[in-house]
């Protein structure tokens, strides 16, 4: 979801829509703070599948790489 926000805020940009692009900048960037909150494992030094942080994957972790979360 996090990804799907920051391409359609560059689309609304580059279609001239910046009030759009404002708003799906400004939920992307809630929702990567949400994510670093709830998913980082300090310890691990990894983000976690769930909030319960009992599943660790590298697709989460690889997401978070390409989103700008780590």
């Amino acid at each position: 979801m996090l990804w799907t926000y920051q391409l359609a805020a560059r689309l609304e940009d580059q279609l001239g829509l910046k009030d759009l692009a404002a708003t799906y900048r400004a939920e992307a960037d809630k929702l990567a703070k949400t994510i670093r909150t709830k998913y980082w494992s300090a310890s691990r030094k990894m983000f976690a599948d769930t909030p319960e942080m009992d599943v660790y994957s590298q697709h989460a972790n690889s997401l978070a790489i390409l989103t700008g979360v780590l």
